[in-house]
């Protein structure tokens, strides 16, 4: 399945999805709002493209977990050799495709909105970005309780949420932190200069890729 499947389009603000940020609420959210889907071959050199992203490291725990998750082999993390095996390992599939590969194409011109901004949620990122780019969305009632992961039936789903703490802190304590400083440092330096832009000026910040 192609990554940009589920590219959305609202008039000239296109939106890419980018996996383990947040991206089922996002989805869901935009298209209630009024977003469709669109082919990320007709963008043009007017449209506004912004796409989600978070902490790196944590993007990689997350993503791997998701991988043990799909596959329904987290109990693999009680055998120490399965263990030294991933320890490196950085990329693995969609979930874990480093931001500044995914977007090399367009790292010039699409804006990235940090989930785990310290000083700002996603709802109030997403807001201030559309009061500039499209107000009208701003009038909109948001939905609440938007689903925040729809690929697992609700049974599995309830054995994730239990499981989930226990993967990541396994994952944390044994995948080797010095190779994926190394593959993800560009990711890193991305996340960090968007998270002190909007601290030191939000408006300025969502508007940095447009002018």
């Amino acid at each position: 399945m192609s990554i940009w499947i589920d590219t959305l389009r609202y008039k000239n603000m296109v939106w890419m999805r980018t996996y383990k940020c947040a991206s089922t609420y996002s989805k869901h959210l935009l298209i209630s709002l009024g977003f469709k889907k669109t082919n990320i071959d007709d963008i043009t050199k007017d449209d506004k493209i912004f796409t989600m992203i978070r902490e790196p490291h944590t993007r990689r725990v997350r993503g791997i977990g998701e991988s043990l998750f799909e596959f329904e082999c987290t109990d693999k993390l009680l055998d120490k050799r399965f263990l030294d095996f991933i320890k490196d390992l950085t990329v693995l599939d969609k979930h874990t495709l480093p931001y500044s590969v995914q977007y090399k194409k367009f790292k010039d011109r699409i804006l990235f909105i940090p989930i785990d901004c310290p000083t700002m949620n996603l709802d109030s990122l997403l807001q201030a970005f559309f009061k500039v780019h499209c107000p009208e969305l701003i009038a909109q009632e948001w939905q609440k309780d938007l689903p925040r992961n729809g690929r697992y039936k609700n049974v599995y789903k309830k054995t994730i949420n239990a499981l989930a703490p226990r993967v990541y802190k396994q994952l944390e304590n044994h995948l080797n932190v010095e190779v994926s400083d190394l593959m993800l440092r560009e990711d890193s330096e991305i996340w960090r200069s968007a998270c002190d832009m909007i601290n030191d000026d939000v408006g300025k910040y969502i508007i940095s890729k447009f002018q």
